[in-house]
């Protein structure tokens, strides 16, 4: 059981990884904050929330 932990551990870190691309902290620090934003966005904008479809929807027309 305990080898599962460490294949589920090596997954997560190399998705991290991809998903860095090479850029440095400050880098991912802006686009996590830009992410965040929109996000906050879209919440102010549908307090009541929807299906997946329809934050998808939003998500996309709140993109800069």
């Amino acid at each position: 059981m305990g080898y599962l932990l460490y294949v589920v551990l090596a997954a997560l870190l190399y998705i991290h990884w991809r998903a860095a691309a090479g850029r440095g902290i400050d880098e991912l620090l802006d686009a996590g904050h830009h992410h965040h934003q929109q996000v906050m966005r879209v919440i102010a904008e549908h307090p009541k929330g929807g299906d997946w479809p329809d934050h998808r929807r939003w998500m996309a027309e709140t993109e800069h």
